[in-house]
């Protein structure tokens, strides 16, 4: 296919780094879907075959996140998300990559900001301390497995 205008490349042809494969992956707005494939000669593959191209039909394409280099391709997230059902492993990194990205990304925006010259993550880390050890409940014998998430260690006494 060339480009066309109604149509949104995504998965493997909008990811850099990645070998494109079959199928070509696609966005396209609802009232252009007929036309293409029609002028594309397009046919419905039985479910043993595997397709040429596959259409994500959408209720209006400029919805679609583009990458901002490449307008004919949908942006990195959107195509990282076609990828992660990708059975080559070249994909499925690329995939892992921009998503492992986009999470520190957000993560980021949500950081509390750092006060004084320099601080760390356990200077602004919450912590919950009781002011009566009686008023813990719990195990009194036995071995006790704290959760990994638990940022505990043995130092101080």
């Amino acid at each position: 296919m060339q480009v066309d205008v109604r149509l949104v490349l995504s998965g493997d042809r909008a990811v850099r780094g990645v070998a494109p494969r079959r199928p070509l992956v696609a966005y396209i707005g609802h009232d252009d879907l007929a036309r293409v494939v029609d002028e594309y000669r397009l046919q419905i593959q039985p479910d043993h075959l595997l397709p040429d191209v596959v259409l994500w039909e959408v209720e209006d394409l400029s919805a679609i996140p583009r990458n901002p280099a490449d307008p004919h391709c949908a942006a990195a997230l959107v195509a990282a998300l076609d990828l992660a059902g990708s059975d080559a492993d070249d994909a499925i990194a690329a995939s892992e990559r921009i998503l492992a990205a986009a999470i520190d990304a957000s993560a980021t925006l949500d950081r509390p900001k750092a006060s004084g010259p320099r601080s760390t993550y356990a200077d602004r880390r919450p912590r919950v301390v009781v002011n009566d050890l009686a008023t813990l409940r719990g195990a009194s014998t036995g071995i006790v497995e704290l959760p990994v998430r638990l940022d505990w260690c043995h130092r101080g006494t």
